[in-house]
C-alpha cells in the first residue's frame, strides 16, 4: 500500500514526465550522458569481450567510464528495459521514478522502526522522497539514488540494539549498494555511518563488546573488498590524468547558510521569493513545515509527560515562538520577492542567523517556563533541563528528547557544517584526511544528509503534535493530511520543465549504424563551440543508436588531450585538426552543418571537400560524412 502510494505520488510530483517517459529530459547534458551510461553498462555486461570501463567515448583513451559515475546498481535495476530494446532515456526516467518510490518506502520503514507510528513514518517518507533538494537535481540521476540511505540507517539502529550477524550483514549490503549507486553518496553515507558509530559507540561503550567489534570488522572488510574492483579504475585514471578537484574549486560550489532558505526557480510557493538566497547548486530549502515540526519535536514534552498543569502552561510560549518563526519567515520571503525594505541584501546576510537564534531562543525559553523558571530548572539538574533524562513519575512535565533525536540533530549539524565547504574547516579536514573527498566538486550536496536528518526529526515532531488530540482521531487525521499536503506543496514545482528529445533517429545515425563495426567517429562541432560545453552529450547519447566508438565525449572529467582537440575543432580547416583525429584512429568525420552560421558553413564545407585526406561518403540536408584516408593513402 505504501509503495503504491509512493509510486502514485512520484508520477504526480514529476508530471508531465509520465506523458513522455522515453523522450523527456531536464536538459541536454547530464541526463543524456546518464542515459548512455545505463545503456553501455548493460551492453558491456551481456556482451562477451567488452570491458565495462573501456567505454567507447574519448577514443582511444582507456577506462573512460571512470571519468564519471558507473551507475551499476541503477543499470542492473533497469536492465530488463534495455535488454528488451527500450531506449536509454526510458531506462533513465524509469530509474528516476523507482528511486523516488523506493526512497519514500525505505524512509517509511525507518520511521516505523524509530517511532512505531505509521503517521510519523509517513511524514518522514514524504519529506525524504519529495523535497526541494531533490527537485533541484532533476538532471543528475545519481543524486536521486539515495534510496538505500534510510535502509542503512534502519539496520544500523537495529544492530545498535541487538548486535546480530544478520542485522550487521544487511546493514553492510545496503551500505554497499548505496556506495555503488553514486560516488558522492558513497562518501556521504559512509560519513553518516561513521558518525553513527561514534555517537552510539561512545554512548554504549562498544569498544568493550568483542562480538560487536568482530561483526563491524567483517562488514567493513567485506564492503572494502567488494568495492575495490569497481573503484580501482577511478584510482588509475585519477593518477594518470591528474583528476583532482582543488579546494578553491570546491569553495566555489560550497553551500552558504542562506542557500538553506532557497527553493528551485520553478517552486510553486517559493520560486520567486527565494531567488536572492540561491547559489551554485544552492537550492537547499529544508521546508518551513518540516522545520516547524522539528522545533515542535524538541520543545513539546514527549507524549507520556503531557498531562499536568505545567505542560499546559508551557504550550502557550511554544506556540508563540512558532508563530514568531513563521512571521519572520514570511517577512523574509516577502521582502525578497517584492524587493521591499529592509531589502534582499539584509536577508541574504542575516536571515539564517536570525532563524537560528530564534529557534534556539524558543527552545530555551520554553524549557525554562515549562520547569517553572530558572530556579526550578537549576534544581532539576542539567541532564533533565537539557532533555537528556526523562522526568520521574509525578515530577516536572519536561520534554525528554530521545537519543535518536539528538543523533539526527548531530548528523544534520555536521553535514550542514561540512556543506559550507573548505572555508569553514570541517570539509577541509575531510578533504585532507578522507580518500575521495578531493574528487568532489560540490560540497553543497552534503545537504542530502541534512534533508535525511530533517525528515526523521520532523517525524518526531509530528508525534508530539499529534498528542494534542489524544482522544480525537478525526482531528489527528485531518491534521496529518494537512501536514502531508503542505510537505508536498513545499517541494512542488509542477509542471516540471521537461525538454523533449526527438523521437526518430536522425538519418545520419541510421546510416552510421550500417557502417562496419568499430568505425571510429569524430563529430563537429565539438565541445566548446559557441561556449556549449555539453554539446558532445548529444553525440554520446545518439551513439546508443549506432554503436560506433567516438573520439568525442562528455563526462564529469575531460582529458587534457581531448580538451585541446576540441579547441582545434572550433576552426578545423585552419589547424592540423584532420591529422590529429587521424592519429587518434578516426575513420569518419561527421559535420553537422546546421550548427554553423551560413557563411562559416559554406566555407568549412568547401575546405573539407578540397582536402585530399577526406572523401565525402554521405550527405543529407544538414549532415555530411567524410571518410578519412589513412596517412599512407591520399585522395587522387
Amino acid at each position: 500500500m505504501v509503495a503504491a502510494l509512493m509510486l502514485a505520488l512520484s508520477l504526480v510530483m514529476t508530471w508531465p514526465l509520465a506523458m513522455h517517459p522515453a523522450r523527456a529530459v531536464n536538459d541536454f547534458g547530464d541526463p543524456l550522458l546518464n542515459s548512455w551510461i545505463l545503456w553501455w553498462v548493460v551492453k558491456a555486461l551481456v556482451t562477451p569481450g567488452l570491458s565495462l570501463f573501456n567505454a567507447p567515448i574519448f577514443f582511444p583513451e582507456h577506462l573512460t567510464l571512470a571519468y564519471s559515475e558507473h551507475l551499476l546498481p541503477s543499470a542492473l535495476t533497469v536492465s530488463p528495459v534495455l535488454l528488451l530494446g527500450g531506449d536509454g532515456i526510458l531506462a533513465h526516467n524509469l530509474m528516476f521514478l523507482i528511486a523516488l518510490t523506493v526512497a519514500g518506502l525505505s524512509m517509511y520503514l525507518l520511521g516505523l522502526e524509530l517511532t512505531g507510528s505509521r503517521a510519523a513514518a509517513m511524514v518522514m517518507a514524504l519529506a525524504f522522497a519529495f523535497n526541494p533538494f531533490r527537485f533541484g537535481h532533476l538532471g543528475h540521476l545519481q543524486m536521486q539514488t539515495n534510496h538505500f540511505m534510510p535502509l542503512v540507517m534502519l539496520y544500523l539502529h537495529r544492530w545498535a540494539r541487538s548486535p546480530r550477524w544478520s542485522l550487521a550483514l544487511l546493514m553492510g549490503l545496503f551500505w554497499l549498494l548505496q556506495i555503488l549507486s553514486c560516488g558522492y553518496y558513497a562518501l556521504f553515507v559512509s560519513l553518516a555511518v561513521g558518525l553513527f558509530l561514534l555517537f552510539y559507540g561512545l554512548r554504549g561503550r562498544w569498544w568493550r563488546e568483542r562480538r560487536r567489534l568482530g561483526q563491524l570488522a567483517v562488514v567493513l572488510g567485506g564492503v572494502a573488498i567488494l568495492v575495490a574492483p569497481l573503484y580501482l579504475p577511478y584510482a588509475i585514471v585519477k593518477k594518470e590524468m591528474g583528476f583532482k578537484r582543488s579546494e578553491s574549486l570546491a569553495a566555489g560550489f560550497s553551500a552558504q547558510a542562506r542557500n538553506y532558505l532557497a527553493a528551485p526557480p520553478a517552486s510553486l510557493l517559493y520560486g520567486e521569493g527565494t531567488e536572492g538566497f540561491r547559489g551554485p547548486e544552492g537550492e537547499l530549502l529544508l521546508g518551513l513545515g518540516l522545520t516547524t515540526l522539528v522545533i515542535i519535536g524538541f520543545v513539546r514534552p514527549a507524549p507520556p509527560a503531557l498531562a499536568g498543569r505545567q505542560a499546559r502552561r508551557g504550550q502557550a510560549p511554544a506556540l508563540a515562538s512558532l508563530a514568531g518563526f513563521w512571521l519572520l519567515t514570511g517577512l523574509a520571503f516577502l521582502t525578497e520577492g517584492l524587493g521591499l525594505p529592509p531589502g534582499p541584501r539584509f536577508w541574504r546576510e542575516f536571515a539564517p542567523m536570525i532563524f537560528l537564534i530564534l529557534a534556539l531562543g524558543s527552545l530555551a525559553a520554553w524549557r525554562l517556563l515549562a520547569l517553572g523558571g530558572l530556579k526550578a530548572a537549576q534544581a532539576a539538574g542539567w541532564r533533565l533541563a537539557a532533555g537528556l533524562r526523562p522526568a520521574e513519575e509525578g515530577g516536572h512535565a519536561w520534554g525528554h528528547v530521545r537519543t535518536e533525536q539528538w543523533f539526527y540533530l548531530f548528523l544534520a549539524t555536521m553535514a550542514f557544517w561540512a556543506s559550507l565547504g573548505p572555508d569553514y574547516g570541517l570539509y577541509s579536514l575531510f578533504y585532507k584526511l578522507v580518500p575521495g573527498f578531493d574528487a568532489l566538486r560540490v560540497p553543497a550536496r552534503l545537504a542530502v544528509l541534512v534533508t535525511l536528518a530533517w525528515a526523521v526529526l520532523a517525524g518526531y515532531g509530528w508525534q508530539r503534535l499529534a498528542a494534542l488530540w489524544p482522544a480525537r482521531p478525526k482531528a489527528r487525521s485531518l491534521a496529518l493530511a494537512g501536514v502531508c499536503l503542505f510537505v508536498l506543496l513545499e517541494a512542488c514545482s509542477l509542471p516540471l520543465p521537461w525538454l523533449l528529445v526527438r523521437e526518430d533517429t536522425p538519418a545520419i545515425y541510421q546510416w552510421l549504424a550500417r557502417q562496419p563495426r568499430e568505425t571510429v567517429v569524430m563529430e563537429l562541432p565539438a565541445m566548446g563551440f559557441n561556449d556549449d560545453l555539453a554539446r558532445d552529450a548529444r553525440y554520446v547519447y545518439w551513439s546508443t543508436r549506432h554503436g560506433q566508438p567516438l573520439i568525442n565525449g562528455y563526462s564529469g572529467y575531460f582529458s587534457k588531450a581531448y580538451s585541446e582537440l576540441a579547441k582545434k575543432g572550433i576552426r578545423p580547416s585552419r589547424t592540423d585538426f584532420i591529422d590529429v583525429i587521424r592519429a587518434r584512429g578516426a575513420g569518419l568525420l561527421i559535420f553537422h552543418a546546421k550548427e554553423y552560421r551560413s557563411s562559416d558553413r559554406v566555407w568549412q564545407l568547401r575546405k573539407f571537400e578540397q582536402d585530399k585526406r577526406l572523401r565525402l561518403v554521405y550527405k543529407d540536408e544538414w549532415d555530411y560524412a567524410f571518410e578519412i584516408f589513412p596517412r599512407e593513402v591520399q585522395q587522387p
